[in-house]
């Protein structure tokens, strides 16, 4: 009512995007993006969108043509599109890298006249200040979203075909967890509070991503049968079958934790403290590096857990490779799992409940 035309579409995965609609002197509906929220706020949609209902309004109508689209209103067309099929993280990560690199600089240029030469001087203009890594994820976001492009008619070729000769090398993490670091890290963990302990120790003792572990749900613990089956949803890397990892003693302790010196509020194991439906520990951050400050140990991170795991468990424990991958939830190749094994969730798991229930004696040793 206070900006006629001025519309919001939302997404199933829950991208918002501000569109003005109105209608050309011959009749004609248009629709017309203005940005994406919140990179936009709702008082500078408005202010767009009484420009544009001036414009409108002496006969401009700028948006009949396909060919006179800007890269920005191109873009935003897209990532609608690929935003019906992705993870909300993998969206609010393209969105941070659009608005910082290609908004900017590509925003108010013909869609069609950006070439090869334009996204080599934009990755080699990343590599610069000190990015290159960035500057791989940048390339990998264009060439995405001239794909959607043409897959919306927007477009009728992709200048960031043949990536390999914009791609810059990047270093793998090389960090590895001495035993003496673990030793140190752990004493550490048993100065933090209930919350922490817990979340690090289930990280720890599971050898789990810190996403999983942020996210689960009392539902998904068999406490008897000490089993946490990981359910196939988005967040938790596997969508395809759900995924069974044996708790171990170090494991049940860190959910006695919670039960015993928390307060057990609804469905997750570390619910919101502001009444979100969303668990309050998806940012553990400031863990991390409490921990760092209080081990005296700089430059490691929760995922290098998950690396300690399988450098012990393959080095010092005799556990098979497939089976500590398998573990740590990496997807398993080969035909004989992708078309003969029916019961994939429990794939293995005697194995990998020995495989834990060594990590967890070998933790046990460090912590004694």
């Amino acid at each position: 009512a206070k900006t006629p035309g001025l519309g919001l579409r939302v997404s199933p995965k829950g991208l918002r995007s501000w569109f003005f609609r109105y209608r050309t002197p011959g009749g004609k509906q248009r629709r017309e993006k203005v940005g994406v929220y919140p990179f936009v706020d709702l008082k500078e949609a408005r202010r767009v969108a009484k420009v544009r209902m001036g414009e409108v309004s002496g006969g401009s109508d700028r948006g009949s043509p396909r060919k006179a689209l800007t890269f920005e209103v191109a873009a935003e067309e897209a990532l609608e599109l690929m935003a019906q099929r992705t993870r909300s993280r993998t969206i609010r990560e393209r969105q941070r890298t659009y608005m910082a690199d290609l908004q900017p600089r590509w925003g108010d240029r013909l869609v069609t006249e950006i070439r090869r030469g334009d996204v080599a001087a934009l990755v080699r203009s990343i590599v610069a200040r000190g990015s290159p890594v960035q500057a791989n994820r940048t390339l990998s976001l264009i060439r995405t979203l001239f794909n959607a492009m043409l897959d919306l008619e927007l477009v009728e070729s992709n200048p960031a075909t043949r990536p390999d000769r914009f791609l810059q090398e990047e270093t793998p993490r090389t960090r590895a967890l001495s035993k003496a670091e673990l030793k140190t890290i752990l004493k550490a963990v048993g100065e933090e509070g209930p919350e922490a302990r817990a979340v690090f120790g289930l990280c720890l003792f599971t050898g789990q991503r810190a996403g999983a572990v942020a996210a689960a749900e009392w539902e998904e613990f068999d406490l008897d049968g000490k089993i946490w089956t990981i359910p196939p949803v988005e967040g938790r890397k596997f969508k395809k079958y759900p995924r069974k990892v044996p708790l171990n003693d170090g494991a049940m302790r860190s959910l006695r934790i919670l039960q015993e010196e928390t307060q057990v509020r609804g469905p997750y194991l570390f619910p919101s403290r502001v009444g979100s439906k969303e668990p309050h520990y998806s940012n553990w951050g400031n863990m991390t590096r409490r921990l760092r400050k209080r081990s005296g140990l700089d430059g490691w991170t929760l995922h290098d857990l998950r690396t300690a795991f399988r450098t012990v468990a393959t080095g010092d424990l005799g556990i098979r490779a497939d089976v500590a991958d398998l573990v740590l939830g990496h997807t398993v190749l080969g035909i004989g799992f992708t078309h003969y094994q029916s019961d994939k969730s429990n794939y293995l798991l005697a194995e990998k409940r020995i495989a834990l229930e060594a990590w967890g004696t070998f933790l046990e040793g460090l912590m004694k």
